[in-house]
């Protein structure tokens, strides 16, 4: 799970597609702004916002939360 859809959580996200490993698997993002809930990332859903997350942990299986908000 990505946390934050902005340019930082697209450049996370896009890292993570192209790394060789290729271990860790992005399957939601979150992100407070509305505007962005039920469009897709490179594949990827924007699911909601904070109140998204425990929600998403669950149906997902998330064990590992990437926080893409470089104020934070």
């Amino acid at each position: 799970m990505l946390i934050g859809a902005g340019d930082a959580g697209q450049m996370i996200l896009r890292d993570l597609h192209s790394a060789p490993n290729g271990k860790d698997v992005v399957c939601c993002i979150i992100d407070d702004n509305p505007n962005k809930w039920f469009r897709y990332i490179d594949a990827v859903p924007v699911v909601g916002g904070r109140a998204s997350i425990p929600e998403a942990v669950e149906k997902y299986k998330i064990d590992k939360i990437y926080l893409c908000i470089p104020s934070a």
